[in-house]
């Protein structure tokens, strides 16, 4: 009778045993894949940053050179001096903006490419 109740306890703690080391692998897959999941987006957004931070660049080069030719144009017509100055200023101003916008997407880029390898660190412990 012992023998059968030690068997018995043998074969319930082997039962456990098994259910909770598939269960823990079955958390580990759904993790790997929301990993996975996560780190693609973040490859994504991290990339689409950088592409646009330069075009962003780009923009706000141009819109400091307009400012510039403005501002030259002010100085040669004293007449349309004031407008032109404003123009300038509205010129300097978002030139001023995209460029911030321009960082800030560096900085998004940045953070993601961060959260990235973050995640892909993560996802090799797994």
């Amino acid at each position: 009778m012992l023998v059968v109740l030690v068997v018995v306890v043998v074969l319930v703690v082997a039962a456990l045993g098994i259910y909770i080391a598939q269960r823990r692998a079955r958390g580990r897959d759904l993790k790997r894949e929301r990993l996975t999941t996560n780190l693609e987006g973040h490859r994504q957004q991290a990339e689409g940053h950088f592409v646009t931070a330069p075009q962003l660049s780009d923009e706000a080069e141009a819109a400091r050179q307009s400012a510039a030719a403005h501002a030259s144009e002010a100085d040669r017509y004293e007449d349309a001096a004031r407008a032109e100055r404003d123009l300038a200023a509205r010129d300097k101003h978002e030139a001023e903006a995209l460029e911030r916008r321009a960082d800030d997407r560096r900085r998004a880029g940045a953070l993601h490419d961060q959260r990235a390898e973050a995640t892909e660190q993560e996802l090799e412990k797994l």
